[in-house]
C-alpha cells in the first residue's frame, strides 16, 4: 500500500509538472505570437494612409479598364468581359498586392487592439484549417533552438500567408 501511494504521488507531481510545462509553452507561444501582431500591425500603422491611398488607386484603376474594354459580350443584360489585356493583368496584380497589405494591416489591427482572447485562438483555429499550424510550427522551431527574433520573423510571414488564405476562403 505504501509503493502504491509513493507511486500515485509520484505521478501526480510528474502530471503536474507536464501541464506546468504545457502552460509555459503555451504562454511562449502566445507572447511570440503577439510579437509578430504587433509588428505587422505597427508596420501597417506607421503606412496606414499609403495603405488606404495604394489600394484605392488600384482599385479605381481596376474598375476603370474593366469598364473601358473594348472586348464586352453581352448575355441577358450581364456584362462578362472575354479578354483582359497585359496591363490590366498588372493592374489586377496591383490590386491584389495592395489589398493583402491593407488586409494584412487590418488583421493585425483587429488581434493587436482586442484583448479577447478567443479571436486569437479563432485564427489559430481558421488557420489550422487551411494548413498552417501556428503551434506545431512554433514548437518545432523552439526545440531547433530557434531565437525568439528567427520564430517572429517566421510568424509574421505565416501570418501573412494565413491572412491571404482567410481572405479569399473564410471569415474569423
Amino acid at each position: 500500500l505504501d509503493a502504491a501511494e509513493s507511486d500515485f504521488k509520484e505521478a501526480q507531481s510528474s502530471l503536474e509538472e507536464g501541464q506546468k510545462e504545457v502552460e509555459k509553452f503555451k504562454k511562449e507561444v502566445v507572447d511570440l505570437l503577439k510579437k509578430a501582431i504587433y509588428e505587422l500591425y505597427r508596420a501597417g500603422r506607421d503606412q496606414k494612409e499609403i495603405l488606404l491611398t495604394t489600394y484605392i488607386k488600384n482599385y479605381d484603376k481596376v474598375i476603370e479598364e474593366s469598364f473601358t474594354s473594348d472586348k464586352i459580350i453581352y448575355i441577358d443584360e450581364v456584362e462578362i468581359e472575354t479578354t483582359i489585356v497585359n496591363d490590366s493583368n498588372k493592374a489586377i496584380d496591383d490590386f491584389y498586392d495592395s489589398e493583402v497589405e491593407l488586409a494584412m494591416y487590418l488583421f493585425s489591427m483587429l488581434l493587436e487592439e482586442s484583448k479577447d482572447a478567443e479571436i486569437l485562438n479563432r485564427l489559430i483555429e481558421k488557420s489550422k484549417e487551411i494548413g498552417i499550424d501556428l503551434l506545431q510550427e512554433i514548437k518545432v522551431l523552439k526545440s531547433n533552438q530557434q531565437t525568439d527574433r528567427e520564430i517572429i520573423d517566421f510568424i509574421k510571414n505565416k501570418l501573412i500567408d494565413s491572412y491571404k488564405l482567410i481572405l479569399i476562403n473564410y471569415k474569423i
